[in-house]
C-alpha cells in the first residue's frame, strides 16, 4: 500500500525548507549500508538497529513535533534526510531497496520537500511489483514500510521527513518511549 494523501502549499514548503536547512549542520552521515552517502538526523527517538533493538532519546524540535503530529498523530520517531550541498556537507540522499526495521509499525508517512524525487516501491511484497513513483515537492504520502522501497534519485537541496510509530511488542522490551514524548502524547 502506497497512497498519496496530499501536497503542502508553497508557503508551508518554504517554511519547512528553511527550518530543515537550519538542521543540516546537526546531521550525521548515515551508517546504513543502504544509504552510504546520505546525511540525516533522527527526531524524537533514535532506533539502534542492532539486535535486540532499542530506542534512545534523539533531537527534539517543537516545530517538527507539531508537523509530525498533524501528519501522523501519535508518531514517536522521525528521520529528516537531506540531499544536496551545504557548506562542508555533500549529501546523496538515495537509499537502496530495503524494508524498514521491525522496531517500526507497518504504516509510515513521508513528506518530500525542496525538490523532486523518484521513490521506488514494491506493491506486491510476495511476488514483487517494483515501480517508480515521482514525488513532487510538498507531496505527503503513506506507505507500508515492510514492503521494499528505495529513493532512486532526487533533485539537489531536497529533504525528506519520514514518520513512524514504535512497535508495541513484548519481543522488543528495549523499545521504550522517553518521558518527554510520553508526556506530549498524553496531553
Amino acid at each position: 500500500m502506497l497512497k498519496m494523501i496530499g501536497r503542502l502549499n508553497s508557503e508551508s514548503q518554504k517554511i519547512l525548507v528553511k527550518r530543515s536547512t537550519l538542521l543540516i549542520e546537526k546531521m550525521e552521515q548515515d551508517v546504513s549500508r543502504y544509504a552510504p552517502g546520505r546525511h540525516r538526523i533522527w527526531l524524537f527517538h533514535q532506533a539502534n538497529l542492532q539486535m535486540p533493538p532499542e530506542t534512545t532519546e534523539a533531537y527534539f524540535d517543537q516545530f517538527f513535533w507539531k508537523i509530525s503530529q498533524k501528519i501522523y498523530p501519535g508518531c514517536q520517531i522521525a528521520l529528516l534526510t537531506f540531499g544536496g550541498k551545504s557548506n562542508e556537507i555533500n549529501s546523496d540522499a538515495r537509499i537502496d531497496w530495503h524494508r524498514d526495521h521491525t522496531y517500526a509499525e507497518e504504516l509510515a508517512f513521508g513528506i518530500n520537500f525542496g525538490g523532486k524525487a523518484e521513490f521506488g516501491y514494491d506493491f506486491n511484497r510476495q511476488a514483487g511489483d517494483r515501480r517508480t513513483i515521482e514525488l513532487a515537492p510538498g507531496d505527503v504520502y503513506k506507505f507500508n514500510c515492510k514492503h521494499t522501497h528505495a529513493l532512486l534519485s532526487h533533485e539537489a537541496q531536497r529533504f525528506s521527513l519520514i514518520l513512524w510509530k514504535i512497535r508495541k511488542d513484548k519481543r522488543y522490551p528495549g523499545l521504550k518511549i522517553c518521558d518527554r514524548i510520553s508526556k506530549l502524547l498524553t496531553k
